[in-house]
């Protein structure tokens, strides 16, 4: 993977391989689903000082022009590729139906 450092672990093949129990209900009942579905509704993290993302850096104030540059481009992605839930999305950002 681009920008991996040898020896850790493929954070794309493991992600992959989560959806793919989510999507068997393999985890259904599991700690781990809990964990998934109570987590931070948005989450932003400085990757070269914190690979691990245990630091949740959207409520920084002097990341504010950062997290609106992601959720800018989020949005702009689900609308031109027609993501399911992208109104739910425009309404979280705005407030708006």
């Amino acid at each position: 993977m681009i920008g991996q450092t040898e020896g850790e672990p493929d954070i794309r093949r493991i992600l992959g391989e989560f959806h793919r129990m989510l999507g068997q209900s393999e985890l259904k009942d599991s700690k781990l689903r809990t964990f998934i579905e109570k987590r931070s509704i948005e989450e932003l993290y400085d990757l070269r000082n914190d690979p691990a993302c245990r630091n949740n850096l959207v409520g920084e104030t002097e990341l504010r022009k950062t997290l609106s540059v992601f959720r800018n481009r989020m949005l702009q992605l689900m609308e031109r590729t027609g993501d399911h839930e992208f109104k739910n999305f425009r309404k979280f950002l705005t407030g708006k139906e």
